[in-house]
């Protein structure tokens, strides 16, 4: 610390868990007697694995150290985040605190919120479709791009005039697969009550299939509708 120049570690971090988790008796000694000497002002842990979160919440420590990929559905459905929340170590809802503490409108706030807790499970819907999107870019041939430089067009005018009218097609694919995806998926909680149904009821093979087959017209009825939208401004490049 001298050599430092300090007379204290604001925060000493701990970072193979699996050290610590050898003799977590010991090692939380240490920790404590360390603070209790003045030589740190807190003391935390890393974990890099949802299976750690309860350990950590067990461990009394002052902070921890968690990769922000490791910040995705499992480890909210393991209910360790809610472990180390219930434990005092971490809140789940510092967003909205912050929020708060802005003056923001307090109807904004959980719209925000619940827009940020759907980051995951919207990446997790997009992979398709960016790979159709990007197919779509790379079938563009590079010598419309060249055209466009040789007659001075910026890359703004490019981007309205050469690129969004040749993968409009593609927003047409990627809006039917979208609204497939959406309406089938499994945490759908229509296909989830018609599961239900024929689990649970008497006649329930005959219950759901008739409301599986009305679901079916009525999502066909909305893919209908988006198509005929999105179609109007597709743009079909003609090839002599």
């Amino acid at each position: 610390l001298e050599r430092l120049g300090i007379s204290q570690i604001p925060l000493l971090m701990m970072h193979h868990f699996e050290n610590y988790l050898a003799d977590p008796e010991n090692m939380k000694a240490a920790f404590l007697r360390l603070k209790e000497e003045g030589l740190i002002g807190a003391w935390g842990l890393s974990a890099y694995g949802h299976h750690d979160y309860f350990e950590l919440a067990r461990s009394g420590c002052d902070a921890v150290q968690i990769p922000i990929n490791l910040l995705d559905q499992r480890q909210i459905e393991s209910g360790g985040l809610q472990e180390l929340e219930k434990n005092g170590i971490i809140r789940i809802t510092d967003l909205e605190g912050v929020l708060k503490s802005m003056m923001i409108g307090s109807q904004v706030v959980p719209v925000v919120v619940g827009i940020v807790n759907s980051i995951f499970d919207i990446v997790n819907r997009c992979g398709v479709q960016m790979l159709i999107f990007l197919a779509g870019l790379q079938s563009i041939s590079p010598a419309i791009y060249e055209s466009c430089q040789i007659d001075g067009a910026s890359g703004w005018e490019t981007f309205w005039k050469v690129t969004f009218p040749m993968i409009s097609p593609i927003i047409l694919v990627n809006v039917v697969y979208t609204i497939i995806d959406a309406f089938t998926s499994s945490s759908n909680k229509v296909m989830t009550y018609i599961a239900t149904v024929y689990d649970k009821s008497n006649n329930g093979n005959v219950l759901s299939s008739a409301m599986s087959w009305f679901y079916f017209l009525v999502v066909i009825v909305i893919i209908a509708a988006a198509a005929g939208i999105v179609s109007s401004v597709v743009f079909y490049q003609r090839r002599d």
